[in-house]
């Protein structure tokens, strides 16, 4: 049973890289499961014994990076904005040519929008006991721009050959963060 397990993992992570290496050359709608197929070496009844096709292989890998997010987002510290956006910086660090390809022109376009989404509630509620004279629209507003200030900042860092250390770039993250909610006051 073990040897099957090694086995289910490998052919998935083959798919996987087949998939991602495809998307480096062009968009979703245009890959077909047949040449997933052929870059993975697998046959089609493999392929689809574990996706439906490419859009579910595509939104797997994604769920995965979501689950990530999440956890990271949960986690003990983040009520300190400068622990989250650390440990979302570790995760795009960690994830790097994931990331770069999710975040390019054949990446899904509502990737960083549903990061941002991802720490909506928890930020929101964070942010509601620390401010509780600000209304929800206000609360709202400020989370908006932080999360996508942020992913924005994340997004073209990665674009940009990730030059900076995720240590300057939680400091930009943190420090605008920090801005945005003086707003609150």
């Amino acid at each position: 049973m073990m040897k099957l397990d090694a086995r289910v993992r490998y052919t998935k992570m083959m798919i996987k890289k087949a998939i991602l290496d495809l998307l480096i050359e062009k968009p979703i709608r245009n890959i077909t499961v047949k040449e997933i197929c052929e870059l993975a070496m697998i046959n089609r009844a493999t392929f689809y014994s574990h996706y439906r096709d490419a859009y579910d292989l595509l939104e797997q890998i994604q769920m995965e990076m979501y689950n990530e997010f999440e956890v990271a987002l949960s986690s003990p510290n983040k009520s300190n904005i400068n622990n989250v956006a650390e440990e979302v910086l570790s995760l795009v660090n960690k994830n790097v040519e994931l990331y770069k390809i999710l975040l390019s022109e054949n990446g899904d376009k509502m990737f960083l929008k549903r990061i941002a989404d991802i720490g909506q509630k928890s930020t929101f509620s964070e942010l509601k006991k620390q401010y509780p004279e600000a209304n929800d629209k206000q609360l709202h507003l400020i989370y908006t721009y932080i999360a996508h200030g942020s992913l924005a900042v994340i997004q073209d860092w990665v674009n940009s050959g990730m030059l900076e250390s995720t240590q300057v770039i939680s400091s930009i993250v943190n420090s605008i963060t920090r801005r945005a909610i003086t707003a609150l006051k």
